[in-house]
């Protein structure tokens, strides 16, 4: 009988798991007139109310489930970028 149980609770657990596809969103963020790297740039997903910044080598990455996001870069002294992304 525990077999039953033990069965029954890992293919539930691995039901739960099959709608939450996630995909990663990255890559790098430089001034389009020189290439520098934009150290410290934020990159916000207005859905979800969160995001994240660029390394010092103007790299980013965001782990976001499946679904449809505008995305908003951002960096002091430039014009805001807003993205569309599915």
């Amino acid at each position: 009988m525990t077999k039953f149980y033990l069965i029954s609770l890992l293919l539930i657990c691995s039901l739960a798991s099959f709608g939450q596809t996630k995909h990663t969103v990255s890559g790098y963020l430089k001034d389009s007139s020189d290439g520098e790297k934009l150290i410290g740039a934020t990159i916000y997903v207005l859905e979800t109310k969160s995001g994240t910044a660029t390394n010092a080598y103007g790299f980013y990455s965001l782990t976001l489930p499946s679904g449809d996001y505008t995305l908003e870069f951002s960096y002091i002294g430039f014009e805001k970028k807003i993205q569309q992304i599915s």
